[in-house]
């Protein structure tokens, strides 16, 4: 893996792709994957906390799996 890439570092990254290239965050970690010639694998220790729960509310979204909890209509 790339030595120079720290969790927040990797963050900024993808919310640089989610932003310039309109994905999601999982979308947008694949990408970057792609990009970079790295197995998806490789990365996992990168995602985060904060970056799981886009990941999770953009899937939910989505609706590739059940909302968590009960959510008033925003």
């Amino acid at each position: 893996m790339h030595d120079f890439l720290d969790e927040q570092k990797f963050m900024t990254r993808i919310e640089e792709l989610v932003k310039v290239k309109q994905l999601d965050h999982m979308e947008a970690v694949i990408k970057f994957c792609d990009e970079n010639r790295i197995d998806i694998e490789e990365v996992l220790p990168l995602i985060g906390r904060t970056l799981k729960e886009k990941i999770r509310v953009d899937a939910e979204n989505a609706g590739y799996m059940k909302t968590k909890s009960a959510r008033l209509p925003v």
